[in-house]
């Protein structure tokens, strides 16, 4: 995503901060969907209604029914190499183990390397999803199943990362 100014970067990044925070309350049952609006409005400014989204989330809740093993959890798939992931699911319809990530824009190639990087920290996740909650309300899930291209992209771009810092690393 292309952002006009820096100010502009910041405004989205503090709306999926909002976003990510209200799916863990949901997630726990403590989110007050009637407060929603006013509070984002309160901390985004008019155009900042969040409500949506949570939506969304709820709409997938209900609709797929996954059961949280990990939320906003902390991975590190290897040396140097921190992150937090969103969620995994026990999905199901497939009865496997689900690493999602959160978006609320779209679901890209980015997300396949980010959700792959986490897999690898949790070898007992079998697969690997994007969740894009949208404006609307509604919802998209993407799957990410080319595990041998992300595995290669990740591990080239972790060293080409090394190489910059002029750290040895071999694959």
């Amino acid at each position: 995503m292309a952002f006009k100014s820096s100010q502009d970067r910041d405004w989205y990044y503090r709306r999926g901060d909002l976003v990510h925070q209200s799916t863990v309350w949901i997630d726990q049952g403590t989110l007050e969907m009637a407060k929603v609006r006013d509070w984002s409005v309160g901390i985004l400014g008019d155009t900042g209604d969040i409500t949506p989204y949570c939506e969304a989330y709820l709409k997938f809740k209900q609709q797929v029914r996954p059961e949280v093993i990990l939320c906003e959890h902390e991975v590190r798939p290897c040396l140097g190499v921190v992150g937090h992931l969103d969620r995994v699911f026990k999905y199901p319809c497939i009865r496997q183990r689900v690493v999602c990530d959160i978006k609320t824009n779209q679901c890209d190639d980015a997300t396949a390397l980010q959700t792959m990087a986490y897999s690898l920290g949790l070898s007992w996740v079998t697969r690997r999803m994007g969740l894009a909650l949208k404006d609307n309300g509604q919802f998209k899930v993407t799957w990410y199943t080319d595990n041998l291209r992300d595995l290669a992209t990740w591990n080239e771009a972790v060293a080409t990362a090394f190489r910059l810092k002029g750290i040895q690393h071999d694959n």
